[in-house]
Order: structure tokens, then C-alpha cells, then sequence
């Protein structure tokens, strides 16, 4: 699996995935609590979230839009998913 991006649906967050072995079309939003087992992928992801919104701080705005496009694409895999 791969953690594509997060949002907040109806008051919970969850992550938008992309299963291994399915086409793009068969992402889907999960909750938090149904990926317990990769947590560890969702910490990696985290905290690729707030590196590179302190690197947009420091860069400015065109900087900025680089990388909330490549964060929006930034895939992390879990092996054991």
C-alpha cells in the first residue's frame, strides 16, 4: 500500500491509500484506525507532511507551490500491507 495524501471527511481524518497490485481507481479513504497495522508508514508520512511545510515557510510561495504538489504525489510504502 501507499499513503497518497490525508483529509478530513465528516470530522475524521483519514488517508487516501493505494492498494498494491490495484489500479489507481481502486484507492480508497481510510480511517486511521484501519491501518494500526502500518503505523509506521502513516508516522513517515507525517512527518514528510511537516518537513515540507517548513520548507515552504522558509522558501516562499513559488517554492511553496513545488512542494505542496510533490507532497500531494509523495507515495510511502508499507511492505507488510
Amino acid at each position: 500500500m501507499r499513503v497518497s495524501s490525508k483529509s478530513r471527511l465528516f470530522g475524521q481524518l483519514q488517508y487516501l491509500i493505494k492498494w498494491r497490485g490495484w489500479p489507481e481507481t481502486s484507492n480508497t479513504w481510510e480511517p486511521l484506525e484501519n491501518l494500526q497495522s502500518c503505523s509506521d508508514v502513516i508516522d513517515a508520512f507525517e512527518e514528510r507532511q511537516v518537513l515540507t511545510k517548513e520548507e515552504t515557510q522558509t522558501w516562499g510561495s513559488a517554492y511553496s507551490h513545488q512542494e505542496e504538489t510533490s507532497t500531494s504525489l509523495c507515495c510511502l510504502q508499507c511492505n507488510g500491507c
